[in-house]
């Protein structure tokens, strides 16, 4: 027991291992990828946005992500925003479709994002509802959420024109208005 609890606090994860419901179809197949291990990118031909491979300030080297950053959502807006290499923050749409429905801890394909924590990446959308909060999304269980700015989450760098808006959907059901009876 002492063995598989040092081991998992020297592994720098949690002891888990991804569970995927073979029943469900898969959200995120790897054929649908096209990954390029020289460059530690992926591109998402469904999406049409080429995303890096590991979180930021994660190393990639052998087919797999090593090491552990994460970042407030402040310096994350202004550091990330690499607009000379077209890297940035993805908005809460982009995000989601990289989320594996039909697995957990992590949700996402492993295949092609190796090693990914089983934890909150930050988006670049802000929450409508109050402006110290932004959007992320819980890798562990493919969870939308958001969460006071001044915390510390992952974060995967995209590129490539944006799918919508930069809050998406979130941002219409939060903004919606019901009309007065």
């Amino acid at each position: 027991m002492f063995g598989a609890a040092l081991l998992a606090a020297l592994s720098g994860g949690a002891w888990a291992e991804q569970k995927c419901d073979p029943s469900k179809p898969e959200t995120t197949p790897s054929a649908r990828f096209k990954v390029n291990k020289q460059q530690g990118i992926v591109y998402d031909t469904k999406t049409k946005l080429t995303w890096k491979i590991c979180a930021e300030g994660i190393t990639y080297s052998d087919g797999r992500c090593t090491g552990n950053a994460d970042f407030k959502w402040d310096y994350a807006m202004k550091n990330f925003d690499d607009k000379a290499n077209g890297w940035r923050l993805p908005n809460i749409d982009e995000l989601k479709s990289i989320v594996e429905k039909r697995c957990m801890d992590p949700a996402i394909n492993l295949h092609v994002f190796p090693n990914t924590q089983s934890s909150s990446f930050w988006s670049a959308s802000a929450y409508a509802g109050d402006s110290d909060y932004a959007y992320n999304i819980y890798f562990g269980r493919g969870l939308v959420g958001n969460d006071l700015k001044v915390n510390s989450f992952y974060v995967r760098l995209v590129r490539g024109v944006q799918r919508s808006s930069p809050l998406g959907d979130l941002e219409q059901k939060a903004t919606k208005t019901i009309p007065a009876k």
